[in-house]
């Protein structure tokens, strides 16, 4: 389906910038590759659903992270802390091996559960649900099997592609 959808480069390119300022939290999916952790940065996480958590994440449908959740089922999806910009940025390099072993947390690894990011903010195990093909990527919705947050830690912001701390005063609306 998604094949068959015109491609108008112009508008591609006003698509990124005009998604470059929608502010995210950085998250790092996880999942193993060859008995290992591997960790991808993504922009294109959400809820879908509080009853039942259900997450989405979005990933190239033809990377290592994507094939690697196709063959366990499961994925991690940890949400990174102000202070893990270096982990953001290893996550991200394209085309380069995301094995994350030193940054996971070795105390809950086991190949039932994904990886977990050592001081994330929030991680959340899911097994996928649904799998979708959408264009260049496939689109993971997972049913949370747990859910953690930390009780410290502020969460890593991307904005404009950068990173970015969150501002340290709310906004108060009346």
């Amino acid at each position: 389906m998604s094949e068959s959808l015109p491609v108008d480069p112009q508008l591609s390119d006003a698509f990124r910038e005009s998604m470059r300022v929608m502010a995210n939290s950085v998250v790092m999916v996880t999942t193993w590759f060859e008995g290992k952790p591997w960790g991808l940065t993504v922009s294109a996480c959400c809820s879908v659903s509080a009853t039942p958590p259900l997450l989405l994440v979005s990933i190239g449908a033809h990377t290592i992270t994507a094939q690697a959740i196709r063959a366990s089922r499961r994925f991690g999806v940890n949400i990174l802390s102000e202070k893990q910009v270096e982990l953001a940025q290893f996550g991200a390099r394209p085309r380069e091996p995301k094995f994350c072993q030193q940054h996971c947390d070795c105390s809950s690894e086991s190949p039932e559960r994904a990886p977990v990011i050592q001081d994330c903010i929030a991680h959340f195990c899911c097994r996928v649900e649904r799998e979708i093909l959408a264009a260049d990527h496939v689109i993971f919705i997972g049913a949370v099997e747990n859910a953690r947050r930390s009780v410290t830690g502020r969460p890593l912001l991307h904005y404009e592609r950068q990173f970015h701390k969150l501002g340290e005063e709310p906004l108060h609306v009346p």
